[in-house]
């Protein structure tokens, strides 16, 4: 009876494993030749170096090796990274030497040398790593101009693009380039499942702009707003007429709450380059993305001479075949501020702010280069590098209000965008954002902002939760520390523009840097629900839709846990 019921409850517990099925190659697992690995260059020289730990909580280790002939030297030197220079913080422990014989054999002169009462990483995680992947170097030439023509019709509408048009989510700014004539100047636009008679079709008319540019006279700029479309619900909108008519489509975004789950697209520096098609072609090739954070410099025309703004309509119909059916939402970098004396160009952002609007006046904004909108479950700020940031200046008054508006019950994800990184351990820009770092970032830890994108260096790189919020200039706190409260920073300048890459990362890596790597490439953010999100980057070399870095993000205001890299 005792053996019946021991069967049973063996047989309880299995509940169905699994044999893997992989079968494996059968080959000789025969050992390695003798000489395989031979004994280092140079009379007595140590070899089968391994190392454990050496106490119980990890201050320590056992550092062992074998030297053949001779039981000296015995001594292992060591100190901490930075100290190389002069070797001033120099330390050196004896080992404890042993021999032995088996049988015929004769050990070498074994040794340990155990090493105690280390610094531990005990602010930041121990896996932050600079990638050792080595990008293949060649030039980032600009596409030539006739990459991208103009769709075929006398006047036919160009450079289409899309961004959010008020708040929440429920209206769309849909804007494009006619390079002849004015009109037509309306869209058509209808709810899925409204086609066959277009019974449902709404009309809406663009606002119309210009601008001179030193030589350059641009076409007719459209920027058409649309209100008070339903959530989560496919539209298709056509501008243009006759046989230069071109049809779209978009999909709104679900309904505010703080649970609903959504995807956006990160992409920085993008310009046209052979490397900014391959960073466009790897997004369009993931198919999760509703919607792009795109953090600053577009077309990089100013890197031309005279700031050739026919590179402005290129990059326009470069991007079209994701700009035309998914937003944008933009914010300006360094290279859309055109400010060129020189050539008698004195007004900043002048190409930029007649190609691109936003719904800045939806969040009681006085300027588009510094707005907010809600999107399914998360608050997006974006905020201008360029602009003045001080106390009393628009941005600052318009900033502080933002922040006490946010409702992380409806929407509990905050993310904000902007150009010039807070936190950045490549030399390239190092610092420039320090100022503004200074000025936000107590309110960034004080209302728990869950993720900054930055652009600029064109690098990638992701920190830990961190903050410097104790610094100013008469104490000298300058090292960021661990904080529960604050953003995890991101820069992710690297989409592929026409300066090439930023790989003059500082060594050895700052703990607050959690992954650095010098290639172009893309980010995925998938938010689950209110508390987790997982966030993605991809390298272009990387054919298949892998992840060279990845973390799961944890929201600070419904789940404020540590996170694991």
């Amino acid at each position: 009876m005792v053996a019946m019921v021991f069967v049973l409850l063996n047989i309880g517990l299995c509940n169905g494993g699994k044999t893997s099925p992989y079968v494996r190659k059968l080959y000789a697992s025969d050992d390695l030749p003798k000489d395989t690995f031979p004994s280092p260059p140079g009379f007595n020289a140590p070899e089968q170096v391994h190392i454990t730990q050496g106490d119980y909580d990890g201050r320590g280790v056992i550092i062992s090796w074998v030297t053949p002939v001779m039981k000296h030297p015995d001594v292992v030197s060591y100190w901490a990274a930075g100290a190389e220079g002069k070797h001033k913080h120099k330390h050196t422990v004896h080992s404890v030497i042993t021999t032995y014989k088996y049988y015929n054999y004769n050990s070498g002169y074994i040794h340990h040398a155990t090493i105690k009462g280390l610094e531990v990483s005990d602010r930041f995680s121990s896996l932050r790593k600079t990638s050792p992947y080595v990008r293949k170097l060649y030039a980032s030439d600009d596409l030539p101009k006739d990459t991208f023509p103009s769709p075929p019709g006398f006047n036919a509408p160009e450079q289409v693009h899309i961004t959010q048009g008020d708040y929440d989510g429920r209206g769309v700014i849909i804007s494009w380039v006619t390079p002849v004539m004015k009109h037509p100047d309306v869209v058509s636009y209808w709810a899925a499942g409204a086609e066959g008679k277009h019974k449902h079709k709404h009309t809406v008319h663009s606002v119309i702009t210009t601008y001179k540019y030193y030589n350059y006279n641009s076409g007719y700029i459209h920027h058409a707003t649309i209100k008070g479309l339903e959530y989560d619900t496919k539209y298709f909108y056509e501008i243009g007429k006759g046989n230069s008519a071109r049809q779209f489509h978009f999909t709104t975004p679900p309904k505010i709450g703080p649970d609903v789950p959504y995807t956006f697209g990160v992409i920085g520096d993008l310009g046209q380059t052979f490397d900014s098609y391959e960073t466009l072609k790897h997004y369009m090739a993931n198919p999760k993305a509703q919607a792009m954070l795109f953090v600053g410099d577009l077309s990089y025309a100013d890197d031309h001479p005279n700031h050739d703004n026919e590179r402005w309509d290129e990059w326009g119909r470069f991007v079209e075949k994701s700009t035309a059916y998914q937003p944008w939402i933009w914010a300006a970098g360094n290279h859309e501020l055109d400010f060129a004396p020189k050539i008698e160009e004195n007004v900043p952002f002048k190409p930029y702010l007649h190609r691109y609007h936003t719904p800045y006046q939806e969040s009681q904004s006085t300027s588009p280069l510094w707005y907010s909108i809600r999107r399914a479950s998360a608050h997006i700020i974006v905020l201008s590098s360029y602009s003045a940031f001080a106390i009393y200046t628009p941005q600052y008054t318009w900033l502080k209000k933002e922040l006490s508006k946010v409702n992380r019950a409806e929407t509990p994800w905050l993310i904000v965008l902007l150009h010039s990184p807070w936190y950045n351990s490549n030399s390239y820009h190092y610092m420039e954002g320090e100022a503004m770092r200074v000025t936000f970032e107590p309110w960034f830890v004080q209302h728990k902002v869950d993720l900054v994108f930055a652009g600029h260096v064109h690098s990638y790189e992701r920190s830990e939760r961190i903050s410097n919020v104790k610094y100013n200039i008469t104490n000298g706190l300058s090292t960021p520390v661990k904080d529960p409260s604050a953003p995890v920073y991101i820069t992710i300048g690297d989409g592929g523009n026409i300066e090439g890459l930023a790989s003059g990362f500082v060594d050895p890596q700052p703990n607050y840097s959690a992954y650095r790597e010098a290639s172009f490439g893309h980010a995925i953010l998938e938010i689950k629900n209110s508390t987790h999100a997982h966030y993605t980057w991809h390298r272009n070399e990387d054919n298949e839709a892998v992840a060279a870095d990845s973390v799961w993000l944890f929201n600070r205001h419904t789940y404020p846990k540590e996170e694991h890299n």
